[in-house]
Formats: C-alpha cells, sequence, structure tokens
C-alpha cells in the first residue's frame, strides 16, 4: 500500500520534549534543516522510513468530541493547506506532546518532525509529515588514529536501525492516513504516544476488522469468559483455536456463523456479544459483523493465540484439534492428570 521508492526528506526539525510531571520542560530549537548531503539524507530515511516498509496496519484521527479538536490533525491541516510554516507547526507538535507527557514511565527525548515528499499511497503521489521521538540512546565507540596507535571514546547517539516511537501522516485526497510505531511504552497506562498525543482509531479496511474481531474474541475467552463460565485450561484453548481456525478457513467473516461454529450456546454467545460491546466503546474500534478477512490480519494475530497447555515445570501439551480427545482428573493420591487419546504416533 506504501511505496517509498521515490521519497525524499525536505526539512526537518529537532526539538526537546521533556516529562512534563518531572517539570523537564521543552527545548525548541531555532534551527529548521532544509538541505541535506546524499548519505546524511540516506541515514535520515533509514531511520525514519524503513520501519514502515511493511506496515499493514492504518488508523484515523479522532477525537470524542469533535474531530477538529484533534490537535495533530488541526496542526497537519494548516501545514498541508499552507496557513501555518513548517517550523510553527513543528513547534507546536512538541508542546502538544510535551502536554501528553505526564505519566512518570514517559522519559524525555528528542522529537524529530520531518517533511517527506515523493511518497505513493496506494497508488496516489501524497506528501506526508513524521513525527519521532527518540527516547533511548545507544552507547557508541569512537575510534581515532592517533599517532602510530588508535585512541577512542565513548559517546551516546541515536541508533537509526531502530526506532522508539514514530509516525507517518499521509496526505491523501480522501482524509488523512496514518501509520505509527511505539516500541518502548506497551503498558496500558503509559500508551500516550497513540490514544492520548495522536489520538488514533483503526482505519474501517478489512486488516482492522479482522484484526479487532480477533483482539475482542482473545480477551473475551482469555479473560472475562472464566469470571462467568466453569472453564478448565483446555477448554479455553478449544475456544481460541476454533476462533482462530474460523477466520483461517474463511474468506469472508458473516458473525452469527462465527458465534455458532465458536461459542454455540445462547447463553454465551450473549455473554460474548455484551462484552463486545463494551469492547467497542472503551476502544473506540468498529466491530462489523460482516466482511471480507484479511489473511495478513490473521496471520498476525494467530501468533498471539495460544494453543499450549503448560502443566507445572514438567509439560507442554500443545492442543490444536479436538479437546475431547484429552480427558481430566485426579488419582486416589490426589495427584492432577490429563489422559491423552490418539490413533495413531507420527
Amino acid at each position: 500500500m506504501i511505496d517509498f521508492s521515490t521519497v525524499s526528506l525536505s526539512k526537518m526539525a529537532i526539538h526537546f520534549v521533556g516529562n512534563k510531571s518531572k517539570e523537564e520542560g521543552v527545548f525548541i530549537s531555532d534551527k529548521i534543516f532544509t538541505s541535506f548531503n546524499e548519505e546524511v539524507e540516506e541515514s535520515f530515511l533509514k531511520y525514519f522510513i524503513e520501519p514502515f516498509r511493511k506496515v499493514a496496519e492504518f488508523y484515523n484521527f479522532y477525537h470524542p468530541t469533535e474531530i477538529d479538536l484533534n490537535e495533530i490533525k488541526s496542526f497537519s491541516t494548516a501545514l498541508f493547506n499552507d496557513t501555518a510554516t513548517f517550523e510553527e507547526v513543528a513547534e507546536k507538535i512538541a508542546k502538544s506532546l510535551y502536554d501528553k507527557s505526564e505519566h512518570p514511565n514517559i522519559n524525555g527525548g528528542e522529537l524529530f518532525v520531518a517533511w517527506f515528499a515523493g511518497c505513493n499511497f496506494n497508488g496516489e503521489p501524497v506528501d506526508a509529515i513524521g513525527i519521532y521521538k527518540s527516547e533511548l540512546k545507544d552507547t557508541f565507540i569512537k575510534l581515532q588514529k592517533a599517532g602510530g596507535a588508535y585512541d577512542y571514546e565513548l559517546d551516546a547517539g541515536v541508533n537509526i536501525n531502530e526506532i522508539d516511537k514514530g509516525c507517518i501522516i499521509f496526505n491523501t485526497q480522501q482524509d488523512f492516513i496514518v501509520t505509527v510505531l511505539d516500541n518502548i511504552n506497551k503498558s496500558k497506562e503509559a500508551k500516550y504516544w497513540m490514544d492520548d498525543f495522536l489520538k488514533l482509531i483503526s482505519c474501517q479496511d478489512s486488516f482492522h476488522f479482522t484484526k479487532d474481531y480477533l483482539d475482542v474474541a482473545r480477551k473475551y475467552v482469555t479473560e472475562r469468559m472464566p469470571e462467568v463460565f466453569d472453564l478448565s485450561k483446555a477448554d479455553k484453548i478449544d475456544y481460541l483455536n476454533k476462533s482462530i481456525n474460523y477466520f483461517k478457513k474463511n474468506d469472508h467473516f458473516a458473525e452469527e456463523d462465527f458465534l455458532q461454529d465458536v461459542f454455540q450456546h445462547s447463553e454465551v454467545i450473549d455473554h460474548f456479544n455484551q462484552y463486545k460491546e463494551k469492547y467497542a466503546n472503551d476502544n473506540h474500534v468498529v466491530l462489523d459483523n460482516d466482511f471480507d478477512i484479511s489473511g495478513q490480519a490473521v496471520k498476525k494475530q494467530a501468533k498471539v493465540f495460544k494453543s499450549i497447555l503448560k502443566l507445572d515445570r514438567n509439560f507442554h501439551i500443545y492442543i490444536h484439534g479436538n479437546k475431547d480427545l484429552i480427558e481430566k482428573g485426579t488419582d486416589t493420591d490426589g495427584r492432577k492428570y490429563y489422559k491423552i487419546y490418539y490413533e495413531k504416533e507420527e
């Protein structure tokens, strides 16, 4: 969907954004970079672009009351419409990020704002804005020849092979399309980059419909369902297997078929539907009931659908099929056991 083969770096600003709760402040550089030699541009593009070449998830800007109140969308609109300069927008982005950096887990770091020309999104030539924050520094050994020997010194800097946080905003004809990465703050309370700063909602396409429905099914089975229904670990794995297998075996998703194949019982189906509605409202996602299934999304989500039954530290049982071939029990000495039936050994 994204073609970066002709991308170029037109402008770049570098500011510092600290942690607001620690009163680290914002440093606004008065220098804007507008020209780069070939080697420098290639290095920056590797840092800015490379992590996004194979990204398949795309988002739109969102706001709970009025979309025009989304600050980053507003700043992007002003820049692309020529009603604000790049310098003004980069400074506003830095200050907006600082206002959202109140959680104690958030590290201060350099903020890069870049303007790209020559991008291509779904065959449409587009300009784009990149926003990146470097929170972690790598230590480098700098070697220098000194007379007849080498000398060295340690220095800290940004590793161009790894990105901490970033997003690219594509100015398409229909709407802004955003792709985003956050490789630092994974905990729910610290996901400020996507939820608080950018305020993004999944695009309504087959990839996100597939991914989001698999997400809600997995979380229901693993987190909510055991609180209400009496489930063994083998039962949970069976429900997970049925869920992911439905998506693997079908090209099109029909919710009624899925619910009957996976949950079967009306009481469980009603309870899942209640959970699904609350999940959609809490997470600002659209859970469609009829869509084409994205194989790419299924492949990605299959990695988190665990089908392993762990018994103490001695055994791992991989369950991929009929759970009725596994029998759970307790012997006369009180020891728990699983009895496994099979036809042939492979």
